[in-house]
């Protein structure tokens, strides 16, 4: 959390084996490069988000996360305009660590949550 808020995505994304794989709610599988895409979007369209852990839990080689990002929508975000409001989402992640390295993420975002917010 701590290199997300510095907006440094490339310590964020250290962790990861070059190979890890991303895996979303609808399925959608992508790589390490494709989630820096997605922060370099939020970063984007809200300059002051802010990522605050609200639980972290780790058995054996998995530990997850529970986080609510919040900022303000002074850009457009995913096709969806700016609108000057602020932002608040909850968001979980888990990941599986092999020697050292994250090779798998599991994520669930708050997405309706999050583009409600951002309707004019």
């Amino acid at each position: 959390m701590r290199q997300l808020n510095l907006r440094d995505a490339d310590s964020a994304l250290a962790p990861f084996a070059p190979d890890a794989r991303l895996y979303a709610a609808d399925g959608t599988t992508t790589g390490v490069e494709d989630n820096r895409a997605v922060l370099a979007s939020v970063f984007d369209a809200f300059p002051d988000v802010t990522f605050t852990p609200v639980r972290v839990i780790a058995e054996d080689d998995w530990f997850a996360i529970a986080f609510i990002w919040a900022g303000t929508s002074t850009r457009p975000f995913n096709g969806t305009p700016a609108t000057g409001r602020p932002i608040k989402v909850l968001e979980f992640r888990m990941f599986k660590v092999v020697d050292g390295k994250i090779t798998e993420a599991w994520g669930l975002i708050d997405l309706a949550s999050l583009f409600a917010q951002l309707q004019p």
